[in-house]
């Protein structure tokens, strides 16, 4: 089964990539409106379940291949995804309305590829970030 899922790792990624771009066409540079971004449209269906795919793969690899150390990475990045979730949508909106509407007009490929790390970085640090200063409040003694 392993040696199945190594070779279609290549067309779940080209198949999620693909679908991104799709639903990147169909939202015409309104990244941050949420009435146009729809997971009930095919392409952002397609597109969860090839990241869902693409997932699972990586996951069946490092379980049963050689690289069983890299699960401890994945267990960490799910513990802030959830926390990140809504900071995803926080982060996204101000960086469309700061920088990335006015980049977009020119330039909407570069503003994608520029907008998406930067608000998945800004999501998952700041979940952390508060993860950090939570983890420090003094506890209450009974």
């Amino acid at each position: 089964m392993l040696n199945v899922l190594l070779r279609f790792w290549l067309q779940a990624t080209v198949f999620t990539l693909a679908s991104l771009a799709w639903m990147i066409v169909q939202m015409g540079g309104e990244w941050a409106n949420l009435s146009v971004v729809s997971y009930y449209k095919l392409s952002a269906t397609l597109y969860a379940l090839g990241v869902i795919s693409l997932v699972t793969i990586w996951w069946v690899v490092n379980q049963f291949g050689q690289w069983r150390g890299n699960l401890r990475i994945m267990h960490g990045v799910a513990t802030y995804a959830y926390r990140a979730y809504l900071g995803n949508v926080f982060w996204q909106t101000l960086l469309w309305d700061w920088w990335g509407r006015q980049l977009a007009t020119t330039h909407l490929w570069l503003a994608l590829a520029l907008l998406w790390p930067a608000t998945w970085l800004l999501a998952f640090g700041f979940a952390y970030l508060l993860h950090l200063i939570w983890g420090r409040r003094p506890v209450k003694q009974k």
